[in-house]
């Protein structure tokens, strides 16, 4: 009996060390803290970009459109009218943290007045869309179908993002990015949306988008479903 209880505790013991073990990636092992600092070397600037989410969509904008079942990816003419801006519903940065063969895809959310953002497409260091984010959900690469997700909230004392709660997702093109629990990330993120000023005709959910799934390459993208007679019309992925 002793032998039996001995080899259970060993496969627990095991498995929660595989799951801790799942936290680290490159060389940032506290991901269950916080995010990595804006000069680790992970951060690779070259795929750092923001962008305003927003209906109408502004010219410079980069989307995506779900259509019978596939992604297309449509940037529209970068001729910005300041009036436009007051469309917006916030700012969107999106991020890759990397190692060797693999990378972190992590998206930013701020309602960073927009009288200080001169184009949609302004591109910020690390360092400041790091600074000016509330919330941010970070998704690792995918194991036996699935992506551990982990999301963050911004501590006003220090200035940082700090970890709130983490989960497992399907690796499914398409699926929503928000934990089954109402309480934790959910509730915050549903209340900073409401924070937003959003039409109630609009619903905006962060999805995973599988950009090749052969190579298993895909990035967290901001859902924007347009609704009509509470019957979704139409799908945007900023």
């Amino acid at each position: 009996m002793k032998r039996v209880l001995l080899i259970i505790f060993l496969i627990v013991f095991c498995f929660s060390l595989n799951v801790e073990a799942s936290l680290k990636f490159g060389d940032w092992d506290k991901w269950d803290e916080e995010l990595p600092p804006w000069n680790n070397i992970g951060w690779k600037e070259k795929e750092n970009w923001s962008i305003f989410a927003s209906y109408p969509l502004l010219p410079g904008s980069i989307v995506r459109f779900y259509v019978d079942g596939d992604w297309v990816m449509l940037k529209l003419d970068d001729k910005l009218n300041e009036s436009q801006l007051y469309n917006v519903f916030f700012l969107l940065t999106r991020l890759s943290f990397t190692d060797k063969k693999n990378k972190v895809s992590i998206v930013l959310l701020s309602s960073l007045p927009i009288e200080k953002i001169n184009s949609p497409l302004k591109f910020l260091c690390t360092e400041e869309a790091l600074r000016v984010a509330e919330l941010a959900l970070v998704v690792f690469p995918p194991q036996k179908g699935e992506v551990l997700v982990l999301a963050y909230k911004k501590n006003k004392e220090f200035s940082s993002l700090v970890f709130l709660e983490k989960w497992v997702a399907l690796f499914k093109d398409n699926t929503i990015l928000l934990p089954e629990n109402n309480d934790g990330f959910r509730q915050q993120y549903q209340s900073w949306i409401e924070k937003q000023k959003v039409a109630e005709t609009y619903q905006l959910l962060p999805r995973l988008v599988i950009t090749n799934e052969k190579k298993k390459e895909f990035l967290v993208g901001i859902g924007l479903q347009i609704l009509e007679n509470s019957k979704i019309k139409t799908t945007i992925v900023f």
